[in-house]
């Protein structure tokens, strides 16, 4: 649910838009759709709005797990927040994830106006608050808020926090807390009120073979059904944006003597398109090479594919050469290469150029097909 504000951003591929209006809106849908009850009043499944809150970066300018957003009220109300409201108030979403980073100062897992003031006070929220992975232990270990567990966990429960995500090390804290006299019994009360109240929702308390939702099965009859998968492949159909069409080079005359040029080591990647945490399906992903063979299918057009990078990191320009030595004998190209540098898992992002080499040319880029007799190292 976070918004864009860095196209350099890795995470960018995970979230809606730069637009909190547009985000808004997909994610009550998508909330809804995912909230939905079967016939005995169970849930399906329970969504997680996340990060909250002003949280769009993993290491530049700083790491996010010590970053503060500095936010005047207008800019966290008119941007940052709409998209939460929208999560819990108008679609019910079951809890909320707090963010590593801090707003001007004050860790957000450990913010009482945040959690108690604007969630459950503000918007009437009846759901539980989760941190990320080792999010409430950071309010001592990488904010500094506090200067032992023991108040972390205090700060970050009083604040509204009902879960520590990722492990123990606050929580294990809590009865200390308690016997400080900084936290109040009926404070853990209520917490844990709010989490088994999410599980006694899922049927989680009940016999399995109660819940009708235990009887779908993760199998291609249902989950990958034929259905399903069109009806995916149709929705990002309507999702695709053309921004920008120079010289007209959309769409591709497919032709004999087209030669189209695809450099980047992501290019035969299927996981590419799939996203940090997606699980891959058992079918209907293919590359994006294979996806452009695919459509070049017998028109006598030739695909041709140089890594020009070996790596994501692209550590050494060994390649660069080949790369574009192709180039220069294609009617056109597409290179695909990070964005930045990208460090461990989600910090670098990747671009997109599509590129006719003459005002001439009448086609696009295309990428090698699945067959091995297309593709030309």
């Amino acid at each position: 649910m976070n918004l864009v504000r860095d196209p350099r951003w890795g995470r960018a591929q995970e979230v809606y838009s730069e637009d909190p209006y547009l985000t808004s809106a997909l994610t009550v849908q998508f909330v809804t759709g995912a909230q939905v009850r079967s016939r005995d009043d169970k849930l399906l499944t329970v969504a997680c709005c996340k990060h909250y809150a002003a949280y769009d970066l993993e290491s530049i300018p700083v790491l996010r797990y010590n970053f503060s957003a500095q936010l005047d009220a207008r800019n966290l109300w008119e941007t940052y927040m709409p998209g939460f409201e929208a999560c819990v108030r108008y679609a019910q979403g079951a809890h909320v994830m707090c963010s590593y980073n801090a707003i001007n100062g004050v860790p957000t897992c450990a913010d009482p106006q945040l959690l108690n003031g604007v969630l459950r006070e503000k918007w009437r929220w009846a759901g539980f608050v989760v941190s990320d992975y080792d999010a409430w232990a950071n309010i001592k270990d990488t904010h500094y808020y506090c200067p032992n567990y023991t108040c972390a966990a205090a700060v970050g429960i009083n604040a509204g926090m009902d879960q520590e995500g990722g492990g123990t090390v606050a929580i294990e804290h809590l009865p200390d807390a308690m016997a400080e006299g900084l936290v109040e019994e009926r404070t853990v009360t209520e917490a844990f009120k709010r989490l088994f109240a999410v599980r006694i929702a899922l049927g989680m308390l009940d016999p399995p073979t109660l819940s009708e939702y235990n009887y779908i099965g993760n199998s291609s009859r249902v989950v990958e059904s034929p259905a399903h998968i069109e009806l995916a492949r149709d929705a990002a159909r309507q999702g695709m944006c053309l921004y920008q069409n120079k010289r007209q080079v959309l769409p591709v005359a497919l032709k004999p003597g087209l030669r189209m040029v695809l450099v980047g080591p992501q290019m035969p990647m299927r996981r590419l398109l799939l996203g940090n945490y997606a699980v891959p399906p058992d079918g209907g992903i293919v590359s994006i090479a294979e996806g452009i063979g695919a459509a070049v299918g017998d028109s006598g057009a030739v695909v041709q594919w140089v890594p020009g990078c070996f790596t994501i990191e692209c550590i050494t320009q060994e390649g660069f050469d080949a790369a574009a030595a192709a180039a220069a004998e294609g009617s056109m190209w597409r290179h695909l290469a990070p964005s930045a540098r990208a460090g461990p898992e989600r910090s670098g992002g990747f671009f997109s150029l599509l590129w006719p080499l003459s005002p001439a040319a009448g086609a696009t880029l295309q990428t090698p097909p699945p067959h091995h007799h297309h593709y030309h190292h």
